[in-house]
């Protein structure tokens, strides 16, 4: 449904995560106010951060925000969500959602400004400006491929920054601090601002 973060075909170029490796640390905030939302984040260094949130209320939200990394680059695969476009972006949450990836992710990396970035930017209805402009809010590049409809991400994740300009669902801000999340039956993981990839640095 998504279209704006949209990094179909990227996924090819990597790597799948081997399940065999360490399982996941999974952390959780959660709201409750207007709208009661919870945010998990699934983390391995050096295979993914997984953003997915929930939020409660007559039209119940669902988003994932996926990724893959590896030790010189990463992959936004997708953002995916069961609302339109329009609320995604406009209520904030997408914005809440990239800003939580860049935060855990930065800092997984000793030297971010020699890890390139990938992820597809693609349209069905011609409006491929509107993904571009988004992603541009957080320091993103893009090379565009107009006889195609997709902008390729582009840069390296030194470039990256999070961004506070509004609330998410009217409500909270768009950037909530790592350290508010609590670790979800994973006692062994580290808490979620001290985690580091665990590949080549």
């Amino acid at each position: 449904m998504v279209k704006e973060a949209h990094a179909a075909g990227v996924g090819a170029q990597a790597q799948k995560p081997d399940s065999s490796q360490s399982p996941p640390c999974v952390y959780v905030w959660e709201h409750t106010g207007a709208h009661a939302v919870q945010t998990t984040l699934e983390v391995v260094p050096g295979r993914h951060v997984n953003v997915t949130v929930s939020i409660d209320g007559p039209n119940g939200i669902r988003a994932l925000l996926v990724t893959h990394l590896d030790a010189g680059h990463v992959f936004f695969i997708d953002l995916l969500s069961n609302v339109s476009d329009r609320i995604l972006y406009y209520s904030g949450l997408a914005a809440y959602m990239v800003n939580l990836a860049i935060q855990t992710i930065r800092p997984m990396y000793a030297r971010p400004q020699e890890v390139l970035l990938f992820g597809r930017v693609a349209h069905d209805d011609g409006a491929l400006e509107t993904g571009i402009d988004f992603w541009k809010r957080f320091g993103a590049s893009f090379i565009v491929f107009k006889d195609d409809a997709v902008a390729q991400l582009c840069g390296s994740l030194s470039d990256l920054h999070t961004v506070d300009d509004g609330l998410m669902m009217g409500e909270f801000p768009q950037l909530v601090p790592l350290d508010a999340f609590s670790r979800a039956q994973t006692p062994s993981c580290s808490p979620v601002n001290a985690v580091v990839f665990a590949g080549k640095k």
